[in-house]
């Protein structure tokens, strides 16, 4: 059963246990093959052809999706991150759905956005069907928050970051929208559960081990040793000035422009051993603004403007792409 057939309640649904006699990993594969085979003719891939001509019914309005309006939800999902460069859906979507804090359809046809995100959800995904089924080489670890998160000096951090924030801006021309935006804290915070909500296709095998992380594990975009995420992880674990960091869930989001954008860290350093103030890190492969797409860029603005307004004194932000650059910020500050 699927999203298109039995709606809301498919999660209750889609539960499956099962007791295998033969090998598991073989059990696995096959059972997995067999589902490929009988969705074999869904929609696999979010593109403008699959909305052309799609009928939504809001009460009692139908509404057909022309080709003007289907290319605008296309390059909606692209200016969000909501699809990859195959068209298919990403992390982003899945963990903003989860957070219901997806980010809002172009005016002209936001009246149609439950559904079009419906037709959005009924594009077969599948990683999904990692997620049904337990691989049976993979024994599954909890990864919930544990006593970092609960640390005075994170918790210090996090009231000052988990705040919702919604931008003004005026678009008097492309170089003047970072200079022109300001931020004003709105109702509402993120609460603690999206550290735990995101869901990770990768396997526990391939993430970090952490001692400093407010969970146990990190997983990191590049899963390789040689990551500039998994060893800036690395770095930050070993380093005696820091007292506990996190890796933020996409469900974190500054609200931008030009989409959403969610930083990378949140550090807290022992007091005495730097100065003692907070840091938000971008990590990047590179420093050089010229190799970041300029969408990329503007979202970054965008992020300093917002920490630069919230907290001049306490919380500081920055891209980075390793360890050693966080540290030499901190210390030309």
């Amino acid at each position: 059963m699927d999203a298109e057939t039995v709606g809301d309640s498919v999660h209750s649904i889609n539960m499956l246990t099962v007791i295998a006699s033969e090998s598991y990993k073989g059990f696995v594969s096959d059972l997995q093959s067999d589902i490929k085979t009988v969705l074999y003719d869904r929609p696999t891939k979010a593109t403008a052809e699959y909305f052309t001509g799609k009928t939504i019914i809001i009460g009692e309005q139908q509404f057909v999706i022309d080709e003007v309006c289907a290319k605008e939800i296309y390059r909606y999902l692209i200016k969000n991150d909501y699809i990859d460069n195959e068209d298919k859906l990403t992390d982003e979507y899945r963990t903003d759905l989860a957070n219901n804090c997806l980010a809002e359809l172009p005016i002209d046809i936001r009246h149609m956005a439950s559904g079009i995100h419906n037709l959005i959800q009924g594009i077969f995904d599948e990683s999904i069907l990692d997620d049904m089924i337990e691989n049976g080489n993979r024994t599954k670890i909890p990864n919930e928050l544990n006593d970092n998160f609960y640390k005075k000096e994170f918790q210090t951090l996090w009231s000052y970051i988990n705040h919702k924030y919604a931008y003004t801006v005026e678009f008097d021309s492309n170089e003047l929208i970072v200079e022109h935006i300001s931020y004003d804290q709105i109702e509402g915070d993120y609460d603690s559960t999206i550290f735990t909500a995101e869901k990770n296709s990768q396997g526990f095998e391939k993430a970090f081990r952490a001692e400093k992380h407010i969970q146990d594990y990190v997983f990191t975009d590049g899963s390789a040793d040689k990551s500039v995420e998994r060893r800036f992880a690395q770095d930050l674990d070993a380093a005696k000035e820091v007292c506990v960091y996190a890796k933020l869930p996409k469900g974190f989001a500054i609200p931008t422009p030009v989409g959403n954008y969610s930083p990378d860290w949140a550090i807290a350093f022992n007091k005495g051993a730097v100065k003692h103030i907070y840091f938000i890190a971008e990590t990047k492969g590179t420093m050089e603004s010229l190799n970041l797409r300029p969408i990329e860029q503007a979202k970054i603005s965008c992020a300093k403007k917002l920490f630069n307004e919230i907290s001049t004194n306490e919380v500081k932000y920055h891209d980075v792409d390793s360890y050693q650059s966080l540290m030499n910020i901190m210390n030309s500050l």
